[in-house]
């Protein structure tokens, strides 16, 4: 992932955790291809194995995390221009002709 020119704020949306339960949390973002994909989610992993390693110097009792992540989900999400043109097309058609209509009868 190239994080060139990139802000704290830009990579943070990337990525979107969600509480699931109380002891599974999702992690959903989006990659250009299926290999930057897999990397992210092996580096995703890897953090968060080492972060709940770290000991936890402000408490007395002894916390322990099991992590553990499973093959990321890779779903195709292609966007088809062409539909999205020809309904934008037709309802401007549309409104501009409600529009017309109403200047119109508005005179």
């Amino acid at each position: 992932m190239d994080t060139a020119g990139l802000s704290l704020n830009d990579l943070a949306r990337r990525f979107k955790a969600s509480k699931i339960s109380p002891n599974l949390v999702e992690i959903r973002f989006s990659a250009p291809t299926e290999q930057e994909a897999r990397n992210l989610a092996q580096a995703i992993s890897a953090v968060v194995v080492e972060k709940s390693r770290l000991p936890d110097t402000g408490s007395t009792q002894k916390i322990y995390f099991l992590i553990s992540a499973g093959e990321p989900v890779i779903a195709n999400n292609p966007f088809d221009l062409w539909p999205s043109m020809a309904a934008g097309f037709v309802i401007g058609l549309v409104a501009g002709f409600f529009i017309l209509a109403a200047k119109e009868y508005l005179k």
